[in-house]
């Protein structure tokens, strides 16, 4: 498997390539990938995802909150 990292990431990447063989492994099935190689150079941004339609509608406001209607505390006697 080749990962094309961007500058100083390339050392993390190493670092880190048995745990990320192990995790791809876990998800493509145990031997599915056997060696990491690493290329160090530009990668390509991620294209942009499509632009959801936007809705017609309104969403409702929402209510009030209620009111609480007890006294607030009484201020603490002074200490003497």
């Amino acid at each position: 498997m080749e990962l094309r990292v961007a500058g100083a990431a390339a050392l993390l990447v190493q670092h880190q390539s048995e745990d990320i063989l192990a995790r791809v492994n876990l998800f493509l099935g145990e031997g599915a990938v056997g060696k990491l190689r690493i290329a160090q150079g530009p990668v390509k941004p991620l294209a942009e995802p499509a632009q959801r339609p936007k809705s017609s509608r309104t969403p409702a406001p929402c209510p009030p909150r209620p009111r609480r209607n007890w006294p607030p505390p009484s201020p603490r006697p002074p200490r003497r």
